[in-house]
């Protein structure tokens, strides 16, 4: 009885120990991607790696779910000899940038562009564990379009415009800021912001003055008082924040 429950506790920290070598020397496989920010008209890489397996990959298949096309549905896939094969119609500023032998099916897309954005899934058919996949989020930041325009002022009792400040069209929505200089308190901005169904945002500055200090301002001004208008968007996700234009008003 005594040798019986030896053997038994050997042959129980025996599978122990050969458990441990499966957990240490043979790690799960992982499958490796991360979230894509691009500028509009920029250059995105969608990465896609599978690691730790000695499975076979029989096909690597890509999905996406964007603005464009709001439902998820298979576009592109990459077979070892066949290659990249487009599903319902090609585009060539997708480039497969991966290495089939190496489990790799990163995706290159080039003169990104809003309709872009989205979800993108990258799958590894692999044999004999199935199918392995990851998604892989794109988002996209778009410069705003910039113009600035000063306006004469005239004698009245009413405040008047001196000057715009617009920056149309941007994705995150844009900061406009004037920087008044000795004006100071005798001028004052207004802001409005649109933001539209693309999620883009117009945000338009005013710089307005009382008309009974026109003639105050107007003599600063004859002193080539520069206003500045800066308008700012947050790249954080790329740069940090930055000023993405300064436009410079020369009031004379």
């Amino acid at each position: 009885m005594g040798e019986w429950m030896e053997l038994r506790f050997f042959f129980f920290f025996f599978f122990l120990f050969f458990c441990s070598l499966i957990v240490f020397h043979f790690p799960a496989l992982q499958v490796i991607s991360g979230s894509v920010t691009v500028v509009q008209g920029g250059t995105a890489i969608l990465p896609c790696h599978v690691i730790d397996t000695n499975d076979d990959l029989t096909q690597i298949t890509w999905q996406r779910k964007t603005r464009e096309k709001p439902h998820n549905d298979n576009f592109l896939t990459i077979l070892p000899k066949e290659g990249v094969q487009f599903v319902n119609g090609g585009d060539d500023r997708f480039k497969y940038i991966g290495n089939f032998n190496n489990k790799n099916g990163t995706l290159q897309l080039s003169n990104v562009a809003l309709k872009d954005e989205g979800s993108y899934t990258c799958i590894f058919t692999l044999f004999p564990s199935g199918n392995q996949k990851t998604e892989i989020p794109l988002n996209l930041l778009v410069p705003p379009f910039t113009n600035v325009k000063d306006n004469l002022p005239t004698l009245g009792t009413e405040e008047v415009l001196f000057a715009t400040c617009t920056a149309a069209g941007s994705k995150p929505p844009a900061e406009v800021r004037w920087l008044t200089g000795a004006l100071g308190d005798k001028v004052r901005t207004t802001t409005n912001s649109t933001q539209y169904d693309n999620d883009t945002t117009t945000t338009v500055s005013l710089l307005v003055t009382p008309s009974a200090k026109i003639m105050e301002v107007a003599m600063k001004v004859k002193s080539r008082l520069i206003q500045k208008c800066i308008i700012v968007i947050d790249m954080v996700q790329l740069w940090g924040p930055v000023s993405v234009t300064t436009l410079l008003l020369f009031l004379s």
